[in-house]
């Protein structure tokens, strides 16, 4: 078994398994990186780099909330990206996330994971405990 990039021209290899298994559109390769696994010449994993929408910091200063300033921000991102499809958020806040409903995002069933490389990994744990 090999793993390698898969290239621009070959993308349209993966466009059934993403279909079939996640029911979703396949990932563009101007904008993506796809890394595969393959054994003789079939693909066995897949594993696909992809840019997402983040939208945050969400903020309103104190003396100005309940004047639907981030109603207008959002209206304003909409405007300023109309093509906008998707994007995602999140929120620890019961509050924010009713707001963000009332915007029409949905909450979605997902447990977010958030990937550093080792080299972080080792820094964080240096940091704190201060060796």
């Amino acid at each position: 078994m090999t793993t390698r990039k898969l290239l621009p021209e070959e993308w349209f290899r993966i466009s059934s398994i993403v279909h079939d298994e996640f029911s979703a559109l396949p990932p563009r390769p101007n904008t993506s990186l796809a890394v595969v696994a393959e054994e003789d010449g079939e693909i066995v994993g897949l594993l696909v780099l992809q840019p997402v929408w983040y939208v945050g910091p969400v903020w309103v200063k104190d003396s100005w909330r309940g004047r639907f300033i981030v109603s207008k921000l959002v209206e304003r991102m909409h405007e300023l990206v109309p093509r906008l499809h998707h994007c995602f958020t999140t929120t620890t806040q019961p509050r924010l996330g009713r707001l963000f409903e009332r915007l029409g995002m949905r909450k979605v069933d997902w447990t977010v994971y958030r990937w550093l490389r080792k080299e972080q990994v080792n820094e964080r744990k240096l940091v704190r405990t201060g060796s």
